[in-house]
């Protein structure tokens, strides 16, 4: 029996609790999605039992017409309301819009993935280089323009990138909560790994937004860059506001915004680890990756605020089940978990109330104490 095969047949300590997917979010995106392809701004009241409609539109169907420009198909979409909408999200995730024959609805300066690969070097005569340049739909103002002339890649948004690979990770984590494999450090790396691009991707979200208004605004936006403040030094916390001061829209958010601010600390922790350990219950990593796909939530929320749909990525991870905790002997005996063990023993917190009461006589917590310590080198 090979290594791999040994952990495999380790106890997991996480599931996602059903096979099938999240029903509240399926029926709240369905809603975003019904209003966003019929250009309304109803409730799921208002939706109830409404006919259904079509839509038309075009797509390349490959080749080109005799001016050049690529030959295009009209397709009419299934007949939808936003209950056939729910329906799709629960049975094919973000692949609805193919079930549905509806278009994929991509903001081109949000969502405008491009990933391109150049994978030569060409000279000519003159010194001069073929080159491929991309552009990253910030409007015409916008100063930047990635450019290739020889080996390289080259992106202008991260948002599918980003999304999908935390909708993998959080899977990830889930089928690596083995405790005892042969990589002792592939769960932790996994977390480490999944709370960075969480921050990042909101990070990510936010600048996009920053840039949109300073060089092509929608209407009735406003750019103040004073009133803003710097993009840079200045805590993500404070930049959600940019929400609300360039949309006039409020961020509706307060869940997921408290959420986001335990991940970035966690983040924040695993990023420079300060203090220099790190402890975590199985209990907590499951309320930890649930807390990821509240952060998915909170890039739906500024979406919603700025009024632009889900992406498809993010329905990807929207639509994941929660996770929950697992114990390998359930008819035992449990009981809560105390603030001293966990990550309650190692975070930032934790270390301000050791110090508070360094050279105080207090008695250490022996009772059931299993002391272990690190080996020494020679």
């Amino acid at each position: 029996m090979d290594q791999t095969t040994s952990d495999q047949n380790l106890h997991k300590f996480l599931r996602f609790k059903t096979n099938g997917r999240d029903a509240t979010h399926a029926r709240l995106l369905a809603l975003d999605f019904a209003n966003h392809y019929t250009q309304n701004k109803w409730s799921l009241k208002r939706w109830k039992g409404h006919p259904k409609f079509t839509i038309t539109w075009e797509r390349a169907a490959g080749g080109k017409a005799a001016d050049g420009t690529p030959l295009m198909e009209k397709v009419t979409s299934k007949p939808f309301n936003q209950s056939v909408i729910e329906r799709a999200i629960k049975t094919e995730g973000s692949g609805f819009i193919g079930a549905l024959n509806l278009p994929e609805l991509r903001p081109n300066w949000l969502d405008a993935s491009i990933p391109i690969f150049m994978g030569f070097h060409h000279v000519d005569p003159d010194g001069g280089t073929v080159k491929m340049q991309v552009d990253p739909s910030l409007g015409p103002k916008f100063p930047l323009r990635p450019m290739l002339d020889r080996e390289g890649v080259m992106e202008v948004s991260f948002q599918k990138s980003l999304l999908l690979n935390i909708a993998e990770q959080r899977k990830q984590a889930v089928d690596v909560s083995r405790l005892g494999t042969t990589n002792p450090w592939g769960f932790l790396t996994t977390l480490r790994t999944l709370t960075s691009e969480a921050v990042t991707m909101i990070d990510n979200t936010l600048h996009q937004l920053y840039f949109k208004a300073q060089y092509d605004p929608l209407p009735m936006w406003k750019f103040d860059e004073v009133a803003l403040g710097p993009r840079h030094g200045s805590r993500i916390m404070e930049k959600l506001k940019w929400v609300y001061a360039i949309t006039g829209v409020h961020l509706d958010a307060r869940d997921q915004t408290a959420a986001f601010g335990f991940i970035k600390a966690v983040r924040n922790h695993f990023a420079h680890m300060d203090p220099p350990c790190m402890c975590i219950t199985m209990e907590e990593a499951a309320d930890w990756l649930n807390k990821i796909r509240v952060v998915g939530e909170l890039n739906w929320k500024i979406r919603q605020a700025i009024g632009v749909p889900p992406s498809l990525a993010l329905v990807e991870l929207l639509m994941q089940p929660e996770v929950e905790f697992v114990p390998i002997y359930p008819m035992n005996r449990r009981i809560p978990q105390p603030p001293t063990v966990g990550y309650k023993a190692v975070c930032e917190e934790a270390l301000a109330r050791a110090s508070s009461t360094k050279g105080k006589s207090s008695a250490p917590e022996t009772d059931g104490l299993l002391a272990i310590a690190p080996t020494r080198g020679v």
